[in-house]
Formats: structure tokens, sequence, C-alpha cells
């Protein structure tokens, strides 16, 4: 016993394609372009490779794409990493110096604590060195995406950008209001 009988179907099928309705369709359709090219005569005033290229040292992109304070961060950043790399490294060769200073017959157990104290600077210079190459990578991003943005207009006009921070008084917190 069937459940459903075919034959009594009545709908009209809607999904047979003909020849006239792929023409129709073809013609009325927008033609497929690939991007557009900027508008003639358009030239960047920032090149992002300069910028990527000037960060090698810390700061120096920011500086070319005129972000003074966001250079400052990043000189002040690097430097503190990269003294603390070094601070570490002289501290490390010192207790180098002084575990190989104790006899290797020595069973006062006195190379446990150099030993320890060796290890401890060495994990912090790699660890700032780390850090440091982190500020860096940040830094060249940074200053890529800044070259890039460095004509984008933000007007706080009535048809630009504009955000407000305010205090609320009701949730007994900060809120930042934004427009565009």
């Amino acid at each position: 016993m069937a459940l459903v009988d075919p034959t009594a179907a009545s709908a009209q099928d809607t999904t047979k394609v003909t020849p006239d309705s792929v023409r129709s369709a073809v013609d009325s359709a927008a033609p497929i372009r690939p991007s557009q090219p900027p508008a003639p005569g358009y030239v960047m005033t920032k090149s992002p490779t300069v910028a990527v290229v000037l960060s090698v040292v810390p700061g120096g992109g920011q500086l070319y794409n005129e972000q003074y304070l966001k250079s400052a961060a990043f000189v002040s950043v690097a430097s503190f990493f990269a003294v603390q790399t070094i601070r570490n490294h002289v501290r490390f060769l010192e207790k180098v110096d002084e575990v190989n200073a104790i006899p290797l017959d020595d069973t006062t157990g006195a190379a446990a604590f150099p030993k320890r104290e060796r290890e401890f600077y060495r994990d912090n210079r790699d660890l700032n060195a780390a850090y440091f190459i982190g500020v860096q990578i940040l830094s060249m991003i940074d200053a890529y995406v800044g070259a890039h943005l460095f004509d984008f207009d933000v007007d706080n006009g009535e048809d630009g950008l504009s955000s407000r921070l305010y205090l609320d008084p009701e949730r007994m917190g900060v809120g930042v209001m934004m427009r565009w």
C-alpha cells in the first residue's frame, strides 16, 4: 500500500531549465569584474615596505608613520627587554664561572645553589630575549598596518568616526559610545 501517489501531484514543476531562461539570466546579470584598481593618480603617502624595514630599529616604523607616542612606547618596551636580556646574560656568565670554580670531587653540596642560580639567570635571559623578539614582530606588524592606514581619513565631524568615554553611574562602570 503506497502512502503517496506520485501521479496525483498537480503542482507545476519550476525546476526545469530552458535555454531561454538561461539566456535571459545571463543577459540580465552584471558582468563579473576583477577587483577594481585604485583611483587613477592615487599614490600612498607612506610605503609599508619602508615602514617594516625601519621597524628593525624598535619604533622606527612608527616614527616614519608619524606615530610618535607609539614609537616611544615600542622603544621603551624593547629597551627594557634588551637590557634585561643583557643583565641576565652577564649574571649567567658569572654563575657559570662560579660553578666551574667548584671542584668536581666536592661532597659538601656547595654547587647545588650556584647551579640553580645559573639556571635561573639562563631561563630569564631566554625569556626576555623572546619578549624582545615578540615586541619587534609586533612593531613591524604595527608599522605595516600604520603605513597602509596613514591616508585613511578619520574625521571627527558629522559624517566621521567619533567616540566618547563616559561614566555610567547606573551600572557603576565606564561606557564607550561610538558613532560612525
